[in-house]
């Protein structure tokens, strides 16, 4: 199972979403993260690190927690 979330902005709203994710969302669900790849998907609408309409889809991978 993988936590797919659409990042869009800049490098610095990139790093304060994954603060989130891992220091919050993750640690206050059922899940934990999984030792399988994590990877991003930079389609039509990434446009670069520092424009703030950029898009990007992030995979982060889930486990049910033991």
């Amino acid at each position: 199972m993988y936590l797919t979330f659409t990042h869009k902005g800049t490098l610095d709203r990139f790093i304060q979403n994954l603060q989130y994710i891992y220091g919050k969302w993750i640690p206050d669900s059922e899940y934990e993260v999984d030792q399988r790849p994590h990877f991003e998907v930079l389609g039509s609408k990434y446009l670069g690190l520092d424009n703030p309409n950029s898009e990007e889809d992030i995979w982060i991978p889930i486990r049910l927690k033991y």
